[in-house]
């Protein structure tokens, strides 16, 4: 009895143990794994960054579209990435799928830029290059960088064909002040105002400059009235002056870099005799500490200034003046239409005004998700056009886009479930305003899997990580192919 209870004592002693190491290595395996989680976080951050870093620490020797798709080119070629260039300026990096991989959905990426809006746009050039640069166990993948505006319009030719079927799947990465997934995106048309203007001589004695300088340009999107466009803000001070009976003269008024993107800055210069000098000042005065109430924490480094110049040797004269401004002020700008639950259906932006010798030119882009407010907007401006008596052209440009999924698919679900394991967070798909490269691809093949990713800054490395983790999750729980 006394061996019999011995062996049982044992017996239990090594039961208590067997127990205790297989807690301990479930607890082990546990921890393991969030560390693991964590771990991919914080390595998707730090490669993100950095690309966007050494992106941005080149950006003074950027100057064009052309020099920024030769970086990445280099950059490309140095890392060993097969990286061509074509003649419209995209350049395709393409990364083999590997053997454990090579039935997997292939994965094609496009990221789009602007050097006029570098800064925003280096943000899905960074996340680009993470997929170039660190494949996730996928078929084979295809990175494309675009210019906006430029290459996006002839992407197609950059593409293999082979690519754009239903078994692909496709991100559109771009940048935004409203970061956003999406199964949509909106048409787009370009639209120009100009007019022939007269000057003569100055009559008032004293003149001033006025600047905005300092902004960052960023692509128009539904974030748009938020945006201190320089040059409403002038347009709306010239009114000003007209409405109170304040005479004054324009000498000069440009702004603006280009239709697409807002304008960074806006410069005019007006003179006026002593008479009107205390009510000008006073008004410029209390627009600039308006100005800076509402923008100085966003936009730091922008600066609303002015000081007195040198009398110029012409300005407009008064019909050429009225006629300007009831044309500029009477521009739509920012928010078009708005849906009921406050979703932006339609925006338009003033992204640049010229004033020369001869005439001004006023050029933007409207955006709608919704072809029929295009044609409003269009129809709007026409009348403005015909009461300002000056000449408009509306210029369709892109078409608008929509994901069309057949029954079968579950590409909806599949990045709901990613961004769900990766953030932790529910992903809501919401309308893109601004046109975006899908449109191109769907084209070719409306039944493509597609969606848009619109980045700002605080959303690189969670919007890179949920992407990552969907090439991921498929490749490891691959689709029923037909």
């Amino acid at each position: 009895m006394f061996m019999y209870k011995s062996n049982k004592k044992k017996a239990i002693i090594s039961l208590v143990l067997v127990f205790v190491i297989i807690l301990s290595s479930l607890m082990t395996s546990c921890k393991d794994t969030s560390s693991e989680n964590v771990d991919i976080e914080a390595e998707i951050k730090r490669k993100v960054n950095a690309y966007r870093t050494d992106l941005l620490d080149s950006s003074e020797t950027l100057l064009t579209n052309y020099d920024v798709s030769k970086y990445l080119l280099a950059w490309g070629q140095s890392k060993n990435i097969d990286t061509t260039l074509d003649s419209n300026e995209n350049v395709i990096m393409n990364v083999p799928a590997d053997e454990d991989s090579k039935d997997s959905h292939p994965i094609l990426i496009i990221a789009t830029f602007d050097v006029l809006t570098f800064e925003s746009s280096s943000l899905p050039l960074a996340a680009g290059l993470y997929f170039a640069k660190n494949p996730q166990s996928s078929g084979p993948t295809t990175v494309i960088f675009t210019p906006k505006n430029s290459g996006t319009q002839n992407l197609m030719s950059s593409l293999d064909l082979n690519l754009l079927s239903a078994d692909t799947r496709i991100f559109c990465l771009s940048d935004a002040e409203t970061p956003l997934w999406s199964l949509n995106s909106g048409f787009q048309n370009k639209f120009e105002f100009e007019n022939a203007v007269e000057y003569t001589q100055p009559k008032g004695f004293i003149a001033y400059e006025l600047s905005i300088s300092g902004l960052i340009s960023s692509t128009p999107d539904s974030n748009i009235s938020q945006y201190p466009n320089p040059i409403k803000e002038f347009s709306n001070l010239l009114a000003y002056f007209k409405a109170n009976a304040i005479i004054f003269e324009l000498a000069s008024f440009n702004g603006g870099l280009s239709p697409y993107v807002y304008p960074n800055d806006a410069s005019m210069t007006i003179v006026f005799s002593e008479d009107y000098k205390h009510k000008i000042t006073s008004k410029i005065d209390k627009v600039i500490e308006d100005w800076n109430d509402r923008y100085s924490d966003e936009y730091p480094d922008a600066e609303f200034e002015y000081h007195e110049i040198e009398i110029p040797e012409a300005v407009l004269t008064k019909s050429s003046l009225d006629a300007f401004i009831n044309s500029i002020y009477t521009l739509f700008y920012g928010v078009y239409y708005k849906n009921t639950d406050e979703s932006i259906e339609s925006i338009t932006n003033i992204g640049q005004l010229t004033l020369n010798e001869s005439k001004y030119i006023i050029t933007g882009i409207s955006n709608s998700v919704d072809s029929e407010t295009l044609n409003e907007i269009k129809s709007d401006y026409e009348i403005i056009a015909s009461l300002s008596n000056i000449s408009f052209v509306m210029t369709p440009e892109k078409s608008g886009w929509e994901f069309m999924p057949d029954e079968t698919s579950t590409f909806e679900e599949d990045l709901i479930k990613a961004f769900k394991d990766y953030s932790g967070d529910n992903l809501t798909f919401k309308d893109c305003v601004q046109s975006t490269p899908a449109t191109e691809i769907s084209k070719i093949n409306p039944s493509c899997q597609v969606v848009n990713i619109l980045f700002r800054e605080d959303k690189l490395e969670k919007y890179t990580g949920c992407i990552a983790t969907y090439i991921r999750n498929i490749h490891a729980e691959p689709e029923d192919e037909e």
